[in-house]
């Protein structure tokens, strides 16, 4: 059977149901039959606290007439006076003494959570006001309405002399128009509870029941089917319910008469519901644009896997923050379209943050709402990043609040986050250095006298000293940098290199206080000669610079000296170099194949490959193009490079390459010198080829 609350009160318990016309009284047609009351606000189980609501009760009722002596409202006409309370109360079985709801206390059963009431009740002996708060929280029903419920179904929040029946049926749950009251549900605790557990299930599950949100439905003035109905379509959740419970509209007579009775058509339940409401607590509709915070938590990453304090914060950690919130306006957000909802920054509103991150939307723009929907009454989350800064210290308080980007911001509800961020030192101490001629270590390398273009191998260590974790990765990795001055250009730079004043990136994936960082690097000598000091520093990159102590690489230049001495010249009818051939007697067209060695008599390593590679040109004058141009040739000016790795002072470098007679007849004298590309042209020994063309 369906369970509905009485409409109509008891005739015995003496009570006025018309409350006294405030001065800011409500207005009969501003009640709007589909819309009596929102969801966020019906279902609003932070509403108050027992404080709260036992300071209500107080107010309400002054003074308790325990003893009944008051006069009540009913003649005696043998004594010719009114009965007193006490008198008129045991006439009708009810005697003194009286218990005020403000001084109610009950022993209360624990309930368990379910589907209904999604928090457990602890039970024990408690107060009216506890019951009504504990009661509202667990089942999620706003105390607020509890308190109207009591009100509009057996006044008993005004009664300064209730009757125990009032509270037997406090509610008016099990108690239908055309029946008894059930035994079942007697009982404050038992009423407020299942009348809270009641509601929830009306709108868990609508279909079951014939009131409900989206649908329209007739409903009847009166219990009386003769005094007629409308058809009203049904806004929400809360308003179905109402109807659920109470399946009456007021008549246009109780809605004139909004303070008192209409005619004997007019019903007052959803009336009263909404008149002591508003009266009481405000409006009955939620503000559109409306929130409260649910909860907030931070963690060390986006997975929300592990959390973290925000206490002793330092320059570069990044913490993953959360925040849900609870939609209790009048319309379903967005994350979306022209007016998504967005967490900001506020105190004041649109402040750029010192805690943004790159992930942001904005510099005062956190995060946008993660959900696509978030309807009334439901849940939205806001997930961000934030970055400690690096020149900060001490405690922050960090607000925000939520704004519907071109519409309006909401109200501030004093959201945010507390954190401390600890100075942070980045100090170190040097563990060793190191150089060698190959990357592997194996041969040590001194500075002194290095070749322009030698490459050597340098490997630093250095001890964390600071307080903060040093990380290869991320926004702000720990590199090594050029230093005195700071970020200049390094002579030195080799390809390999992040940047001409960033030789390299700290090895491991992270070094934390006290342990040891390893950077490895190529260095490669310039092509100017000298005494040199290169000095490095390590930098955390977009936060700071860490103390120069004066680590270097203190090393000499050669001043370069290219010169060599011919050794040999031959030619050969083919690369296979199996024939021998003059050059007096060359056909046109043909092509053969010359060499000749040099011996290296300078101070400076030859080298094949890289920057400055050698190599052969023609000369006298230099870079002619030469009527002996192969195909195979580097190009028309440069027959072949050096076959060599590399011929180090004293050794023996070869030059070999096509040579393709020309086709014209007459007496040549091909000359080609040694060049060192990009660096310098040798000494020009006059090294020949002549030939004569048939």
């Amino acid at each position: 059977m369906t369970l509905i609350a009485s409409a109509i009160f008891v005739s015995f318990v003496g009570y006025n149901i018309a409350f006294k016309h405030t001065a800011m009284a409500l207005s009969g047609s501003e009640f709007n039959a589909g819309r009596i009351i929102d969801d966020t606000v019906m279902f609003d189980g932070n509403a108050m606290s027992s404080i709260e609501i036992q300071q209500f009760l107080n107010a309400k009722v002054p003074s308790c007439d325990e003893t009944g002596t008051q006069a009540s409202s009913h003649w005696n006409d043998g004594a010719g006076r009114y009965y007193t309370r006490a008198e008129w109360g045991s006439i009708n079985g009810y005697p003194a003494p009286y218990t005020c709801l403000k001084n109610y206390t009950e022993n209360t059963a624990s309930k368990a959570a379910d589907t209904y009431c999604s928090g457990n009740y602890v039970g024990g002996i408690k107060t009216a006001a506890q019951i009504i708060n504990d009661v509202a929280r667990a089942c999620n029903v706003s105390q607020k309405s509890l308190i109207v419920l009591l009100q509009k179904e057996q006044g008993l929040i005004t009664d300064d002399w209730p009757w125990s029946i009032q509270y037997r049926s406090a509610t008016g749950y099990g108690c239908p128009d055309t029946a008894a009251c059930d035994s079942t549900y007697y009982g404050f605790f038992n009423q407020v509870y299942n009348a809270a557990r009641q509601f929830q299930r009306y709108v868990k599950q609508p279909d079951i029941f014939n009131y409900r949100s989206g649908v329209a439905r007739y409903i009847q003035y009166n219990p009386n089917a003769g005094c007629g109905g409308t058809n009203i379509y049904l806004e929400n959740g809360a308003t179905a319910a109402l109807y659920n419970y109470t399946p009456y509209q007021p008549n246009a007579s109780a809605l004139n008469n909004l303070y008192g009775s209409g005619d004997s058509c007019g019903a007052y339940g959803n009336r009263n519901f909404w008149r002591m409401f508003n009266d009481w607590f405000g409006s009955t509709a939620a503000p559109a644009f409306s929130w409260q915070p649910v909860g907030q938590a931070a963690y060390t990453d986006a997975s929300k896997t592990v959390a973290r304090g925000l206490q002793n914060t330092m320059a570069g950690d990044r913490i993953y923050l959360s925040v849900v919130v609870k939609n209790t306006g009048n319309f379903t957000w967005t994350n979306s379209g022209a007016n998504p909802i967005f967490l900001g920054t506020s105190r004041p509103n649109d402040r750029s943050s010192i805690f943004k991150d790159n992930t942001w939307p904005g510099n005062s723009r956190p995060s946008v709402m993660a959900e696509t929907t978030v309807a009334p009454g439901s849940n939205a989350t806001f997930n961000f990043w934030v970055k400690i800064p690096g020149n900060i210290s001490g405690n922050y308080n960090e607000y925000f609040n939520l704004v519907r980007e071109g519409v309006a911001w909401f109200p501030d509800q004093g959201l945010y986050f507390g954190i401390n961020v600890t100075k942070a030192s980045y100090t170190w101490d040097l563990v060793s250095q190191y150089a060698a001629s190959d990357e592997l270590f194996t041969v040590g390398r001194s500075l002194i006298d290095l070749e322009p273009g030698e490459r050597i191998h340098v490997n630093l260590r250095m001890r964390n000293t600071g307080n903060v974790t040093w990380l290869n990765s991320g926004s702000n990795p720990v590199n090594l940098g050029i230093t005195r001055p700071t970020d200049r250009y390094s002579y030195f730079f080799d390809d390999q290199w992040l940047g001409q004043n960033r030789p390299a990136r700290m090895k491991e994936t992270s070094v934390a206080p006290g342990q040891v960082a390893t950077f490895e690097f190529w260095m490669k000598a310039p092509n100017r000669p000298g005494p040199f000091y290169e000095y490095f520093t390590p930098v955390v990159e977009g936060l700071t610079w860490m103390p120069d102590i004066g680590l270097n690489y203190f090393g000499t230049i050669k001043n370069p000296i290219y010169t060599y001495n011919l050794q040999s010249q031959y030619a050969y009818t083919n690369s296979s170099k199996s024939q021998p051939i003059g050059l007096s007697n060359l056909v046109q067209g043909s092509t053969v194949f010359i060499g000749f060695t040099v011996h290296n008599t300078g101070n400076i390593t030859w080298y094949r490959n890289g920057p400055n590679p050698i190599g052969i040109g023609t000369s006298r004058p230099i870079e002619r193009i030469s009527p002996f141009f192969a195909d195979s040739w580097l190009g028309q000016t440069r027959p072949a490079r050096m076959k060599e790795v590399s011929v180090a002072p004293g050794q023996v470098a070869t030059f070999e390459f096509d040579y393709k007679v020309p086709m014209r007849s007459g007496n040549y004298l091909e000359y080609v010198n040694l060049v060192a590309e990009g660096i310098t042209w040798m000494p020009d020994i006059g090294i020949n080829f002549n030939s004569r063309v048939l």
